[in-house]
Order: C-alpha cells, then structure tokens, then sequence
C-alpha cells in the first residue's frame, strides 16, 4: 500500500481524496460550527462571514473544513516536491498529512489553527528557496508578512517572528537591508490591523487579543489514552529525526539548511501551541506540518523497507487507535 503513494501518478490525488473522507467520515457524520473565541475577533470575523455563506449549516461547515485540511495535504505535497525536500517526488507527504490531522476530531472542525496551518505553509513555500533566491528581499518580505498573519488570528503564534529570524540566520549571509526588509514584512499586517481598528472605532478590543496563557493540568487531563497518544506522538516524531539524520549527510548543503530550519520551526511552534492555553481546541493542530515533514521523511526510506514500513504500519495503527479510543 505504500508504494501507492510512492509514486508521482496523478491520479493518487483521486485516492488521497476518497482517504481523506473515510479518516473524516465520523467527523462528516458529527458535523460542529465553529465555536467563537473571544479575545481572537479576527478569526470571528472570519467565522461571521463563513456562517453568512453556509447559513449557518454545520454539515457545509465541517464539509468545507475537512476540503480545506485535504486542499492543505496536497499544497504541503507540492511544497515537499517542489522544493526537492526528498530523493523523489511523491505523494508521501500529503498522505502522512492526511493521517495525522486525522489523529484527534477537534484538529478537523474550524479553528484559528486551520488558517493558522495555510499561513506557515505559505511562508515556508518561500522560506525553503530563500538559500538560492535571486530575488531575496521579495521573498523574505513575503515570507514576514505571511508569519505576522497567524499572530492577529491567535496573539501566542507572534512567536513565529522566530521562525523569520532562525531562517535569516541559517539560509541567508548577513545583510542588514534584508534584515529591515523582514522587520517591515513581519510589521505590515499589523500595521493595517490598527489602523482599520483605528478607523472603525474598535480599538477596544486590542486588549483581550493581546493575551498569553500557559498550559495548565486543568485543561488536560492525562488519562492512560492521552498519554498513549503522546507516546505515539513520540515514536512517529523519533522515527522520522532518525531517518532525517540519516539522510542529511547525502543532501547537498541547501538542504541540510533547509531541514535544520524545519526541525528548529517545530520546536518553536511547539511553544506557540503551548502558550495557547489550550483557549482554542485543537491548537496542536499547528505541529501536524513539522510532524508531516518527517513523518515523510521515514516513510520516503526506501533503503531500509523494514524501517518505513514500521513507521506506516505504526501510524496506521496509531490513527485506529485514535479513532476509536479518542475521538
């Protein structure tokens, strides 16, 4: 079953597509709206309109959510291949996508984290060709502007302005007018934020969005199927640093950089997720294209057969788990 995703045929978007349905069917069947959250009034925003398309309708809302999140596998694909991240192109990445968002129900209904995920894949679309960029003041401009956009849906994620830096710092020689150029990138959404606050006369609500709340026990109760779920977490993530590592010293330099600026990102996302507060459900939603990245990575390990195929039958194993005992 592996090798069908090995290949570059593309019609193995049509059976991604009929996957994709059959991991979300129980959520397609217990279809939600999306809850509102306070302190983020630009992704209520966006939810007003959304209800104003969709009247309202929870089956087309959660229908619409899961397109998204299937639009999201194949766009990290073309990221994946595009950008030469593996030895070959294949539609390995967006598979591993798909079976990951799958792993909790809350990861596919609307929350800012859906957008969230669109805006850092956009970014890292351009941030993984910053190393031999001839343009580069465009791209790091781009690339800051779309990592400032998660921060006015979620405050926590302004932490991405460390994703920018770390990028700077390990795909691009010092240059102080790209630096400038990233401040200026990373500073414009904001920019036009206040000033239509500004001139609509809700500056008031500036202070509830400018929030930070750590984690706590009292919202996650560690019962015998969470910590499972960690621990699967756990393998799934050891698995793929193991295949990474292993491959880095047969890739060229630019990849190498690449890949360091990919694990480093999802350590940071990692604190983005945390300083949530768990305020939006599914906020670990953020860590599925990091986790994607090297997932891929294990599975594209066609040297070692027993190594990948321990890795996609653990998955699978580990997303029937999920399913049945979790959700």
């Amino acid at each position: 079953m592996l090798a069908l995703f090995r290949n570059n045929n593309p019609f193995t978007v049509i059976i991604l597509l009929i996957l994709a349905i059959l991991l979300k069917l129980k959520m397609l069947l217990h279809p939600q709206l999306a809850p509102a959250y306070p302190p983020d009034f630009f992704f209520n925003f966006i939810t007003y309109l959304l209800n104003a398309v969709f009247h309202k309708n929870a089956a087309a809302f959660t229908f619409f959510t899961v397109l998204l999140i299937f639009l999201q596998a194949i766009y990290f694909n073309f990221i994946c291949n595009r950008r030469k991240l593996f030895t070959r192109s294949t539609y390995i990445p967006a598979f591993a996508y798909l079976l990951l968002s799958s792993v909790y129900a809350g990861w596919n209904f609307f929350t800012p984290a859906l957008l969230i995920n669109w805006c850092v894949l956009g970014a890292f679309d351009i941030i993984l060709t910053l190393s031999q960029s001839n343009h580069p003041r465009k791209h790091i401009f781009n690339a800051g502007f779309l990592l400032a956009m998660p921060a006015l849906l979620h405050f926590s994620a302004l932490l991405f302005i460390f994703i920018l830096i770390v990028s700077l710092l390990m795909l691009r020689s010092f240059h102080l007018a790209e630096w400038v150029v990233a401040l200026l990138g990373f500073l414009t959404p904001f920019y036009f934020l206040v000033s239509i606050l500004y001139l609509a006369d809700y500056l008031s609500l500036l202070p509830n969005w400018i929030h930070l709340a750590a984690a706590k026990n009292a919202y996650f109760s560690l019962n015998a199927n969470i910590i499972l779920l960690i621990i699967g977490f756990l393998v799934i993530i050891s698995c793929g640093l193991y295949a990474t590592n292993v491959q880095m010293p047969k890739s060229s330099i630019y990849n190498r950089r690449n890949w360091g600026v990919i694990v480093i990102s999802f350590i940071i996302t990692l604190m983005v997720a945390f300083l949530s507060g768990f305020t939006i459900p599914g906020a670990w939603f953020m860590l599925i294209p990091f986790i994607s990245f090297l997932t891929a990575m294990a599975l594209n390990n066609e040297k070692t057969k027993g190594f990948s195929n321990f890795v996609f039958y653990f998955t699978l194993l580990f997303i029937i788990f999920s399913q049945l005992a979790i959700n």
